[in-house]
């Protein structure tokens, strides 16, 4: 009994990384990714869906809104670990991000947007959360969630990520130095 008293808090955190996070959110089930079971889906052919978003102010933001833009979208919560685990590496990145031609899209999944502002203002976090206006499109509705989604400035997907990663690992850094130097024609990256 000893034994089990000192290595259950182990267990619990051992089983919370391997745990499916389930809530629901206009009516549809997300789960949260973290250990081996994060991937990256190929959706070729895919363009920036039509979408409304809320801010933090209430203001609206339409998907159409970024047309031009290179835009970065995640999706999280504060009730999936690997989503808040991930937080201080895209902060990084998108505090390194200087080109306006670029926007960095959080969307909420939270129950209460107001949890996720509170959040972010705990944290100190400044980058862009949102919460969806209406149901996800059916691009992002995927297997679990923290998830990423990268469209280049035509709105067409280059990049996916479902699970936890870190995004200061070196091939994000280089598309935030390739996204700074389309903007900008000398930048100099400071490590």
């Amino acid at each position: 009994m000893r034994l089990f008293k000192h290595a259950f808090p182990f267990l619990l955190v051992a089983a919370m990384g391997h745990q499916a996070c389930k809530s629901h959110k206009n009516g549809q089930s997300v789960s949260s990714s973290s250990g081996n079971n994060k991937q990256e889906i190929k959706h070729a052919g895919n363009t920036l869906p039509d979408l409304t978003l809320r801010d933090v102010n209430g203001n609206l933001l339409t998907t159409a809104d970024l047309k031009g833009k290179k835009v970065f979208i995640n999706l999280w919560a504060t009730w999936c670990p690997p989503c808040v685990a991930e937080m201080p590496s895209i902060q990084t990145l998108y505090k390194s991000s200087n080109n306006p031609n670029a926007a960095f899209i959080l969307i909420s999944l939270d129950d209460r947007f107001e949890t996720a502002k509170k959040f972010a203002l705990k944290k100190g976090y400044d980058m862009p959360i949102y919460e969806a206006v209406g149901n996800m499109p059916d691009l992002f509705n995927v297997p679990g969630i923290p998830a990423t989604f990268v469209f280049d400035e035509s709105g067409q997907l280059t990049f996916t990520h479902v699970g936890m990663t870190d995004y200061s690992k070196k091939r994000f850094v280089q598309m935030m130095q390739r996204w700074n130097a389309e903007h900008h024609a000398v930048y100099i990256w400071g490590m």
